[in-house]
């Protein structure tokens, strides 16, 4: 009788331990469900808020590169030396022959950073799928804003140090990005009535082709 109890006892307590380790690696499997579940993206969450009013549908144009190919042309066609000239790296779309930013695709998601001047101010506009998502300041604005006024060829080393830094370390960071959506549409419109502009002040514009 002794020993059946005995037998009893360490099979209760054998089917305790099972029951536990059960739980254990049941409540583990969840966690780790809930964990994947969390971190990964659902593909529309960007675009199912977002205001149709930030949608563009016309002619992407950096506008501040394309200023400055425009000038550097005009400085070659006024017969500047060309030992005088920058050596510079132009990437112009194919069907439209303007320079129209940095573009990535992947995935069916297109991203597009380009950039223009909007009250006076060099803005780096930021577009996922033709819709303005974000803006913020250009590495170039950035430290001229540190610089106040200086040149950096009159600062110090140590200044002109810092002013790089300060501008670099506010590209890096995500969270510069101005995200308001009444701003957005005034920098959206105003860009949309720059590029209109200079549709029609440069009319068939054509990719230079090498010779």
């Amino acid at each position: 009788m002794k020993k059946e109890k005995i037998l009893l006892a360490v099979a209760l307590f054998l089917l305790a331990v099972a029951l536990f380790l059960l739980i254990v690696v049941a409540g583990g499997i969840f966690v780790y469900w809930r964990a994947v579940a969390d971190l990964t993206p659902d593909p529309a969450e960007p675009f199912t808020v977002v205001n149709a009013d930030l949608t563009y549908d016309g002619v992407y144009i950096d506008l501040i590169e394309q200023a400055m190919i425009d000038a550097k042309s005009e400085e070659q066609q006024g017969g500047s030396n060309p030992d005088n000239l920058e050596l510079h790296v132009v990437k112009y779309n194919s069907e439209t022959g303007y320079v129209d930013g940095i573009t990535a695709t992947s995935a069916g998601i297109t991203d597009r950073q380009l950039s223009f001047v909007y009250g006076g101010v060099q803005l780096d506009l930021h577009f996922v799928n033709d819709v303005l998502i974000g803006c913020r300041k250009t590495y170039e604005q950035e430290l001229l804003d540190r610089l106040e006024g200086q040149t950096l060829e009159s600062c110090t080393a140590e200044e002109r140090e810092a002013a790089e830094k300060g501008a670099l370390e506010v590209i890096l960071n995500n969270d510069s990005w101005e995200t308001d959506e009444d701003y957005l549409k005034l920098v959206l419109a105003d860009y949309t009535e720059q590029v209109l502009e200079y549709q029609s002040e440069h009319p068939g514009l054509l990719v230079p082709k090498n010779d």
